[in-house]
């Protein structure tokens, strides 16, 4: 079963999220922050693909991003930024470290087509916007 990681502090967001994808057949673990995200991470938590907020209480996404990326075990993880913040916003990480960017407010059906997307086996690292 694909395991999907939702950091997201914006608890109705976070919920609509994990009820949708759970419904849909991912199996879905909700950090409320960055730092309490990267805590599930070091404790072996290998997802296989990660929704991230950009703007969380704590650590920044972009701070997130930024050291999944600089971690050999979870580099490889897709990243998809979840944000109301612009791509050109200085709040994004590089183009590089990120795979997709979902725009807030956003339909799951298009959360959900990315998701498919990026834990596709034959998925070739591009990014994605929708």
């Amino acid at each position: 079963m694909v395991k999907v990681l939702i950091m997201e502090d914006e608890i109705n967001i976070a919920f609509v999220l994990k009820t949708f994808l759970t419904e849909v057949g991912y199996d879905v673990i909700v950090a409320e922050d960055g730092i309490k995200g990267l805590k599930l991470l070091q404790t072996g938590l290998l997802p296989d693909i990660i929704l991230l907020d950009l703007n969380m209480p704590g650590m920044s996404g972009r701070a997130v991003a930024e050291r999944l990326y600089l971690d050999d075990r979870l580099a490889k993880v897709p990243v998809v930024i979840v944000s109301g913040s612009s791509p050109a916003s200085l709040d994004f990480p590089s183009k590089d470290i990120y795979d997709a960017y979902i725009a807030k407010p956003f339909e799951l059906s298009d959360v959900l087509e990315i998701v498919q997307k990026l834990t596709d086996f034959n998925h070739q690292k591009g990014i994605v916007h929708l």
